[in-house]
C-alpha cells in the first residue's frame, strides 16, 4: 500500500508542473490574436522565443444542419447510452507552427473553440467529411452547434496547462456545402 501511495504522489508532483503556466506570448493575457498574426510564445521563466504559432485560416465544410451521436451517460448496466447532439456548421481550422526546434508538437488537443455565443465547439468530431489540404498548413476540423460569423480559439501549449496561451478570434467566411 505505501509503494503505490509513493508512486501516486510522485506521478501526481510530476503532473503538477505540467498543469501550471508554462508559457506566455509577446503581448498581455487579454490580448486578442488575429487571422495570420504570428503569436510568438515564449517560456515564461526565460522569455525565450521556444515556437510560433499562427492561425491563417478557416474554411466551411458543411453550412447546413447535422447530427452526431454522441455519448450522453449510461444506463444501470453499464452500457453506453447515445443521443443526436444537433450542429449548425462543420468548420476547418488551418494554422502553422513552428517549434523553433524543439521537437513539440501540437494538434487539436491544444485547442478550445468556442462559436459566437460562447458553446464549446466538437473538435474533430466523429462525422464524414471532405477536408481540405493546404502545403504545410495543418488543420483540425470543429462542428458548431451554432451557425457564426466568428470563432474564439484559446491555445494552450501544453494542453495540461491551466492557463492560455493566447487567444485568437477568426472570422468564418461562407463557402458553400461540399459535403
Amino acid at each position: 500500500m505505501k509503494k503505490v501511495s509513493i508512486i501516486l504522489i510522485t506521478a501526481i508532483l510530476l503532473l503538477l508542473p505540467a498543469c501550471s503556466a508554462t508559457t506566455i506570448t509577446e503581448h498581455e493575457g487579454n490580448y486578442i490574436y488575429s487571422k495570420n498574426e504570428d503569436i510568438n510564445i515564449l517560456d515564461i521563466d526565460t522569455r525565450d522565443n521556444i515556437a510560433t504559432l499562427k492561425m491563417t485560416g478557416i474554411e466551411v465544410l458543411k453550412d447546413s444542419s447535422f447530427t452526431i451521436k454522441e455519448k450522453s451517460g449510461s444506463d444501470e448496466s453499464g452500457n453506453d447510452i447515445y443521443e443526436d447532439v444537433a450542429y449548425q456548421q462543420l468548420i476547418q481550422i488551418f494554422y502553422y507552427f513552428d517549434s523553433k526546434g524543439n521537437n513539440k508538437n501540437i494538434s487539436s488537443a491544444n485547442f478550445n473553440v468556442y462559436d459566437q455565443t460562447g458553446t464549446s465547439g466538437n473538435i474533430n468530431p466523429d462525422i464524414e467529411y471532405n477536408a481540405n489540404k493546404k502545403n504545410g498548413e495543418e488543420y483540425f476540423v470543429v462542428a458548431l452547434e451554432t451557425k457564426s460569423d466568428s470563432i474564439n480559439t484559446n491555445f494552450k501549449y501544453n494542453f495540461l496547462q491551466t492557463t492560455n496561451t493566447a487567444k485568437v478570434k477568426l472570422n468564418i467566411s461562407e463557402k458553400p456545402d461540399i459535403t
